[in-house]
């Protein structure tokens, strides 16, 4: 990185969040951020806390798309509700592998969305564009 580059990066961030059906309340976030430098899809998520037993996070990057919505079709499973968000965050590291579920989460507000569909059709087809589009339209870091 040369010495005028910013040490925080301004990129697009595609947020997931699944639904139970019933009763109808969050499971399971995730974010993905394409880090353009190493080519990768970073996905930081975490499922919903159980009182007295807080979830972990978890995470997991890979360079193939098809790889990354194997992924999320295993973690949220068939048939969901999703709601889905593209977010311009512009605090984030600028290295890949410093950004956690936290930052995410705390920059994460309505003033950052670009575009959000609720109830939105979960099929592996739609989510490989998606991925597709946020590996190929991005801002400058």
């Amino acid at each position: 990185m040369s010495s005028n580059a910013s040490p925080h990066a301004d990129c697009l961030v595609f947020k997931l969040e699944e639904y139970d059906k019933s009763p109808r309340r969050l499971d399971n976030t995730l974010y993905i951020v394409y880090d353009y430098q190493i080519e990768y899809f970073i996905i930081r998520g975490r499922r919903r806390s159980i009182p007295g037993f807080p979830s972990p996070t978890y995470s997991f990057e890979c360079h193939d798309v098809n790889r990354l919505v194997d992924f999320i079709i295993y973690v949220f499973g068939a048939d969901q509700i999703i709601h889905e968000t593209l977010l311009n965050c512009k605090t984030l590291p600028a290295e890949g592998h410093d950004i956690t579920f936290e930052m995410l989460q705390e920059a994460d507000h309505d003033s950052i969305h670009i575009t959000g569909y609720d109830d939105a059709i979960f099929t592996k087809e739609r989510l490989v564009n998606i991925l597709k589009i946020l590996q190929n339209v991005f801002n400058c870091y």
